[in-house]
């Protein structure tokens, strides 16, 4: 995995706006990294795939919930840590990838009601099962 970043400040906000490069095989789970750090009330979590020019909503959260507006090819594959907000890591866990999940990923998070960052750019590739 190769990273770069740079700091974002908004407010009591920072995001480390990271570039990350993550392979994976089919049929496995695969971790796409986020982090960010500040003092939130009011959390959430947006996680996107861009595909053919459109954004394709992967994962949504609120503070303790799960949003709505999530694409149905990633139903019940992905999840973050129940403590995201707290431990300032919406790291994504999507499990048994498969070949269309190849892309580019990015993580927007949003505190305190301010204009939501990207925190994480994850290029993800997905190899055949061997």
């Amino acid at each position: 995995m190769s990273q770069s970043k740079s700091l974002c400040p908004v407010g009591q906000t920072m995001c480390k706006n990271e570039a990350f490069e993550v392979k994976a095989t089919c049929g496995d789970p695969v971790i796409l990294p986020c982090h960010f750090s500040g003092v939130s009330e009011s959390a959430s979590v947006i996680w996107q795939k861009s595909s053919n020019g459109n954004d394709l909503v992967v994962h949504v959260a609120m503070e303790d919930s799960i949003g709505d507006g999530q694409n149905a090819w990633y139903k019940n594959r992905t999840m973050l840590r129940p403590d995201w907000h707290r431990a300032n890591e919406a790291t994504l866990t999507l499990k048994h990838v498969m070949l269309n999940d190849s892309g580019t990923y990015f993580c927007y998070v949003r505190l305190n009601h301010l204009k939501s960052l990207i925190c994480s750019t994850v290029s993800l590739g997905v190899n055949p099962e061997l």
